[in-house]
């Protein structure tokens, strides 16, 4: 119970660290306005080739966050079967750990019934 308590803590403390670090839309200061220009077409060409430039800064930094994020889903894949292989080896040490104590417990049990009294002592 303690150990799947833990389990889900670390996951979820996982997901946080995770979502934190992804970005959502275009995060500016300034809130995005039409603006009027001109028909001169060498300022439409400026205004253009700095949008382009925009943009390819942005991909750039989009393909960037994709590249970082499928790295830690990756890794959080990876720490999810390393959890499931700790689950699986904890809950087979339980199991051995109750079977021996079971085991102990049958054996004083005929101890107990078998011996003169001496071995009462040894339980105390």
């Amino acid at each position: 119970m303690f150990v799947k308590i833990l389990i889900i803590i670390f996951i979820i403390l996982l997901l946080l660290q995770f979502l934190s670090s992804l970005k959502e839309g275009m995060e500016t200061n300034t809130p995005a306005q039409y603006q009027n220009y001109d028909d001169d077409p060498y300022i439409l060409s400026k205004k253009n080739a700095a949008n382009i430039d925009f943009l390819k800064e942005q991909n750039e930094t989009i393909t960037k966050d994709v590249s970082e994020n499928t790295k830690k889903l990756q890794q959080l894949d990876k720490l999810r079967e390393d959890i499931d292989i700790l689950t699986d080896q904890v809950n087979s040490l339980a199991s051995e750990q109750a079977t021996y104590a079971e085991g102990v417990a049958k054996g004083f049990d005929n101890i107990k019934e078998e011996g003169s009294g001496e071995e009462e002592n040894l339980l105390l």
